[in-house]
């Protein structure tokens, strides 16, 4: 009868702890899922918004807006944002003025022509957001395999 009732003891012991430990196990795994899809989510919209600011940047670098948008970057620092931090904001003006010079670039327009692409459309600028987009995944994925 002893070990009877140690054995019920140990039983009701052990699924009384598994079973919590199974829930926690559970709720664990999907927090980290929860977790992996929103960053997903949240780089994925990130890159979007970087290729849709390069199509804006193009059409402003194509007519000849660069002062513009220049301009309006160092009043935006003068501002003082919260959130906004100058490096920041220096580190966009930067990207910013390379698509505006590619999007004037003969090597652009050359490349852009050889894939039969306008350059006077509006295709053209997604061409080079797109080039621009892609070039800097390129860049950010040798600095990681290098770290």
């Amino acid at each position: 009868m002893n070990s009877f009732k140690g054995g019920a003891l140990l039983g009701g012991l052990m699924s009384g702890l598994v079973s919590p430990i199974a829930s926690y196990k559970s709720l664990s795994d999907q927090v980290k899922a929860d977790e992996l899809i929103s960053n997903l989510y949240a780089n994925r919209l990130d890159e979007r918004d970087k290729v849709d600011k390069s199509i804006a940047y193009s059409r402003m670098g194509k007519s000849n807006k660069d002062n513009e948008v220049m301009n309006s970057f160092d009043k935006l620092k003068e501002l003082n944002v919260d959130g906004l931090s100058a490096s920041e904001i220096d580190e966009e003006q930067q990207r910013a003025k390379r698509v505006m010079n590619l999007s004037k670039s003969s090597y652009m327009i050359n490349k852009a022509k050889s894939n039969g692409i306008n350059p006077n459309s509006d295709d053209y600028d997604i061409y080079v957001a797109l080039d621009t987009h892609y070039t800097d995944l390129i860049k950010e994925t040798g600095k990681n395999l290098s770290t």
